[in-house]
């Protein structure tokens, strides 16, 4: 028997490493959600004025957590392990909300008695959908209290029904719809989705959501800048939003759901030693963030025949195959479980319970999509494969040397250096030198030496982001290999570098790296 495996579901974040003279307007653009336009009008729950904007955050909004940040010992008052926005992004002083803990991934809106609605990018598959708990009641009670949270206001994935990550011609599509363990009315409520937005410019618009992984936020001030009628996949608009907004509701003024935040600019920017929110105009031209229509996923939905009064016009009934709220004690043909395949060697009572990865039993254990469950009857070393049986886990075997906490070891979160043995990530050159000095690179057996690379700063930019020079050329005129990483995909895309970063588009040198890490742990120079 071996420890179980966990899957960290982590807020995804955006930093932009930049030179320290390099002004706001000249910030490169990322794919993640992002940043401040005009006035922050980000508002907790206590401090907003509006009932109804307090009562939609309390009731409908739904917050993406890993279970290993949740307390549950006492199941009345459940408390959350994490570190504050201040610490883990290293802000400067007099950035809003330093204070706050920063425990959520993606952000979602309750639509149905059991239906949840959030981004393509933050649910890809059935096995990510159970990856994480679903939470409510994720929000700041008073300025310095975390409303209190019982063991019903968390909930687990039962099936992910609606995904959609593409890009075509016509448009670009980014939404999912997945159902919870166990209905959540009547002690939440169902956000109402509108049926046929007709969207203008200037609309006013509100977003709810966990920006940065922080308890739940209002914002108010944000307006439509574009509508897209014509492709009708997403709409543009100035909303104060943040890595962790992925998911967020977005609600037009009478408290409807119009849309979902999938995309925007850069959140954060390096201001000497320390990091601070990235401003923009409120007018802003060059873009906005990208609000995929809330209605196309819900036109999906339907389009299943899936047996939703409220969204489809649809009511449940016995023998439609899916066991909808009420139905649990009424319908044994669609609730009750017809128990394992024949192929299954073991208990019967083992398959698909919740007690553990069962591998080696003739098939597949459906608990085996968890990866919070152990999993049983392979040795050390091993992983239960999609066949039932038991193969080797292909991770690299940590060095006995190995000095820093072994969770840092080859886990794609940076090159840790001064650990006592070389650190697989180092092999990356995307990855971060942590521990180092600046200027310094890690060498194996896994030292800091002096910095030998990035010395070409001359106008053809021979040396930018490629080759042995890859650190420091700044201003070239070349076509530098400046590195995003989205860290809503996970993708690595090529770009061409900006003067002092790399960045989505520019005409010179790779010096910079723009990450957007899918992770708590954000871009650092330094484990300390």
């Amino acid at each position: 028997m071996r420890s179980p495996r966990l899957a960290v579901l982590l807020a995804p974040l955006a930093l932009v490493a930049c030179d320290d003279s390099m002004s706001v307007d000249e910030a490169p653009r990322t794919v993640d959600q992002a940043a401040i336009y005009g006035d922050d009008d980000r508002q907790d729950w206590y401090a907003h004025p509006d009932e109804d904007l307090r009562n939609l955050t309390e009731f409908s909004i739904v917050s993406f957590m890993d279970p290993r940040v949740l307390n549950d010992s006492d199941p009345n008052d459940v408390t959350i392990r994490s570190g504050t926005l201040g610490d883990r992004w290293g802000l400067c002083s007099g950035e809003r909300f330093a204070d706050q803990p920063t425990a959520s991934g993606c952000s979602a809106t309750l639509i149905d008695d059991d239906l949840v609605l959030t981004a393509g990018h933050c649910m890809t598959s059935q096995r990510a959908c159970e990856g994480s708990v679903y939470v409510f009641r994720y929000f700041m009670e008073s300025e310095d209290a975390l409303a209190t949270m019982a063991v019903e206001d968390i909930y687990e994935c039962d099936e992910l029904l609606v995904q959609e990550l593409s890009r075509s011609r016509g448009g670009e599509q980014d939404y999912a719809i997945f159902r919870l363990d166990r209905p959540a009315t009547p002690e939440h409520i169902p956000a109402p989705v509108h049926p046929a937005p007709d969207l203008d410019e200037g609309d006013p618009i509100v977003m709810i959501g966990f920006p940065s992984g922080l308890p739940a936020k209002i914002e108010d001030g944000g307006r439509i800048t574009n509508t897209r009628s014509n492709t009708r996949d997403y709409f543009e608009a100035t909303t104060d939003s943040f890595g962790g907004n992925s998911g967020s509701g977005v609600f037009d003024d009478e408290g409807r759901v119009i849309g979902i935040l999938v995309r925007g600019q850069n959140d954060y920017y390096q201001d000497g030693r320390c990091v601070r929110a990235t401003t923009y105009p409120d007018d802003d031209s060059r873009g906005a963030e990208s609000i995929s229509y809330a209605i196309n996923a819900v036109e999906d939905l339907c389009a299943m025949g899936y047996p939703s009064e409220r969204l489809c016009n649809v009511e449940p009934v016995c023998g439609d195959g899916i066991c909808s709220p009420g139905e649990a004690d009424s319908c044994p043909d669609d609730c009750i479980d017809d128990g394992p395949p024949a192929e299954w060697r073991c208990d019967d009572d083992w398959y698909g319970t919740g007690d553990g990865c069962d591998c080696e039993c003739g098939t597949w254990d459906p608990d085996c999509e968890d990866p919070r469950q152990e999993i049983l009857n392979c040795d050390e070393g091993e992983v239960c494969s999609t066949d039932g049986t038991c193969v080797d886990d292909g991770e690299p075997d940590l060095p006995a040397e190995w000095s820093c906490p072994e969770e840092f070891y080859a886990a794609d979160d940076g090159c840790d250096c001064a650990c006592g043995a070389w650190d697989p990530d180092c092999e990356d050159p995307r990855q971060d030198v942590l521990n180092c000095d600046p200027g310094q690179i890690c060498v194996e057996p896994g030292v800091c030496e002096g910095d030998e690379t990035g010395d070409d700063t001359g106008p053809g930019g021979e040396d930018a982001g490629g080759g042995d020079d890859t650190g420091a050329d700044a201003g070239g005129e070349g076509s530098g290999s400046g590195i995003i990483i989205d860290g809503d995909t996970g993708g690595a895309i090529g770009g061409t570098g900006s003067s002092g970063c790399a960045a989505a588009n520019g005409p010179a040198s790779g010096a910079g790296f723009v990450l957007t890490l899918l992770g708590l742990a954000a871009v650092r120079r330094r484990r300390d």
